[in-house]
């Protein structure tokens, strides 16, 4: 596969089974069957961009449930892992653990190139992120994987695809909820 183009996203939530925080093993749709649901796949837990995203989507907390939608954070850590980082970042999202990147590949996400992972606009990025104190740390996973983000309806269809473009691209809280509102409501994304 290149890694310079990522494959496409499926049209129907793939049904991956994982394991939470707590160990139990959950089927992504046990999330999506319940209420629409954006599944954010992170790099690796060394990933300042990872600590920083997460962080960004805890705090958008209200607009995602204002919204009617629920976020699952969905991480290549070991179950262990998964609970150190939700706790060490109070995230009250719930996370998986895949640490054999199934969810990855059943979305269609690649592994990086060396220009996703380490161009010029990942370290200046990277550099904003250290300064708002978002530190670097050891990888634990794919330090090659690139994440992504998806937002699934009850009907299982992914109505929001977006695959990261490089290490340090995420979308914005706002940009997930308005193309997932407007979509579940049946009107055209407006972006």
């Amino acid at each position: 596969m290149n890694a310079l183009r990522q494959p496409s996203p499926p049209s129907r939530c793939p049904n991956v089974v994982l394991r939470d925080a707590e160990g139990t093993p959950r089927a992504l749709r046990d999330f999506w069957s319940i209420r629409p649901t954006v599944f954010a796949l992170m790099r690796h837990s060394g990933c300042t961009f990872f600590r920083a995203y997460a962080s960004v989507l805890e705090s958008a907390r209200p607009d995602f449930d204002a919204a009617g939608l629920s976020v699952i954070i969905i991480l290549q850590s070991d179950v262990e892992g998964i609970r150190s980082f939700r706790d060490r970042l109070r995230l009250s999202w719930p996370c998986l653990s895949d640490p054999d990147c199934r969810a990855y590949r059943a979305f269609g996400l690649g592994r990086g190139s060396v220009v996703q992972l380490l161009g010029p606009r990942v370290w200046w990025r990277g550099f904003l992120s250290f300064m708002r104190g978002h530190a670097p740390g050891l990888p634990d996973g794919d330090g090659l994987q690139l994440g992504g983000t998806f937002g699934v309806g009850v009907d299982g269809i992914v109505y929001y695809s977006r695959p990261n473009r490089d290490a340090s691209d995420n979308p914005a809280p706002a940009e997930i909820i308005t193309a997932m509102t407007a979509a579940l409501r049946g009107a055209p994304d407006p972006c």
